[in-house]
């Protein structure tokens, strides 16, 4: 009887595992982690005051409170015509990536806008519980949206 070699013995396991690693439903630890991120939802609330120069009423602010995603995109607009698209970029422990591409909407920081500006698409960092802002860019009527990551 024969003996076989014992390089091609090895070789032959390490065949056999390769395969039965190809062909197995197990998730790496990485590829784990990467999963848990995406699937991690947090709750972001919008607050919407539309406003008008026409009237000393105002409309009532709208707030809404939505779970989103990492990779989601939500979209808003106003009767003036702007509108306002959020990408989540990325979701971590003490901040949330925040991607805004617009058309007639710039940052908001309470005490006035920049009418000329034509930057229309950044990303910023927004933390949780930390309020972010944003207007449409117009003079007599228009939007102010509100953003806060609720952890």
């Amino acid at each position: 009887m024969k003996t076989v070699p014992k390089n091609i013995l090895w070789l032959f396991l390490i065949f056999i595992t390769f395969l039965a690693n190809c062909f197995s439903n197990k998730v790496t630890v990485r590829e784990y982690h990467t999963m848990q991120e995406y699937n991690n939802k947090i709750n972001l609330q919008i607050m919407e005051q539309s406003w008008t120069g026409w009237s000393e009423k105002q409309p009532e602010p709208k707030v809404e409170i939505i779970a989103v995603k990492k990779g989601e995109m939500i979209k808003r607009s106003d009767s003036s015509g702007s509108y306002l698209i959020i990408t989540i970029k990325d979701i971590k422990n003490d901040f949330v990536v925040v991607h805004f591409k617009n058309k007639g909407v710039v940052e908001y920081n309470g005490r006035g806008i920049n009418l000329l500006s034509k930057n229309y698409k950044w990303s910023v960092i927004i933390k949780y519980n930390e309020e972010y802002g944003l207007a449409s860019q117009t003079l007599d009527m228009g939007t102010i949206w509100k953003l806060i990551f609720i952890k």
